[in-house]
């Protein structure tokens, strides 16, 4: 796999906010500084997962395998992991995530909930 990388102005970064969003065709890795700022990402088709495959939960312990590898190299000491979506991978993913020393602060489900549905048709006057 490929070497990540971080700017030299963030060697020194202690927290990061972990977000998963698990669809139930791919899962998507970001993690960011608390502000917000993307330090790397990963991908079912960054881990050369192709196709209807990518939506599987070993392709999302792939994906959290790797997002794990670039956490201990950049001395990261603590992470909070926000998930979205309902797709298949949500647990694996947490799972291949919390296999490393990496302090877990918090893990939110972040999943957007349908309120009352748009609005009705109008009736037909007749």
């Amino acid at each position: 796999m490929k070497k990540h990388s971080i700017k030299k102005s963030q060697h020194n970064i202690e927290t990061v906010c972990v977000n998963i969003h698990s669809s139930m065709n791919n899962t998507i890795m970001n993690v960011t500084d608390l502000q917000g700022n993307v330090l790397t990402w990963s991908s079912g088709g960054k881990v050369k997962v192709k196709g209807a495959r990518k939506g599987l939960p070993i392709t999302a312990s792939k994906v959290g395998y790797e997002i794990a590898s670039f956490i201990l190299e950049s001395g990261v000491k603590s992470m909070q992991i926000k998930v979205h979506g309902i797709g298949y991978g949500r647990d694996n993913a947490i799972k291949a995530m919390q296999l490393n020393n990496v302090r877990v602060l918090s893990i939110e489900d972040v999943t957007p909930i349908a309120h009352n549905g748009c609005k009705p048709p109008k009736l037909s006057r007749k």
